[in-house]
């Protein structure tokens, strides 16, 4: 049996790939020369590099659990099929221009957070969300399926009068 593969992100994010119709990379967190990537994993359960950081009472920076982002900000995971992530870490490795250090500085990172880079999909291309097999939030300490009829699924579309646009 082939094994699930996620993408795992926030309720914010989710509604943004809503809107957008379509989960993509972001041009923004790739190194010159580098193609922008759209990250995956097989872990079932949680993927310890998408965790967010965040600031406690005592000014220190840390990660955050599953549960607390959970609670705080939304755990979500999209399934997407293995045609949609395509790309195995030596895959990905070879086809998107990262240096060597690059990937060495990303294997080090992901270690430190507990993540294992053995269960990382990648892609390049987008996914439409047409292809997404299953979107679920985390809730109470398990993966519940979001039903599609919810008001942050519904992708609104906002626009702004033509007399209010800036530049």
């Amino acid at each position: 049996m082939d094994k699930r593969i996620f993408h795992y992100t926030t309720a914010i994010h989710l509604q943004k790939i809503l809107q957008s119709g379509e989960l993509r990379a972001d041009a923004k967190t790739a190194a010159q020369g580098e193609r922008p990537t759209i990250w995956f994993s097989t872990n079932p359960s949680c993927e310890r590099s998408a965790l967010k950081m965040w600031r406690g009472e005592d000014g220190a920076s840390r990660g955050m659990t599953f549960t607390e982002m959970g609670e705080n900000i939304g755990a979500v995971r999209i399934e997407v099929s293995a045609a949609d992530a395509p790309y195995n870490l030596d895959q990905h490795r070879a086809a998107s221009g990262m240096t060597e250090l690059a990937h060495r500085s990303l294997l080090k990172a992901a270690r430190k957070l507990g993540a294992n880079p053995r269960e990382w999909r990648a892609a390049f291309e987008p996914v439409p969300a047409e292809r997404f097999l299953l979107i679920e939030v985390w809730v109470s300490h398990r993966w519940e399926k979001v039903d599609s009829t919810a008001p942050f699924m519904q992708a609104e579309e906002t626009s702004e009068p033509a007399s209010q646009a800036t530049s």
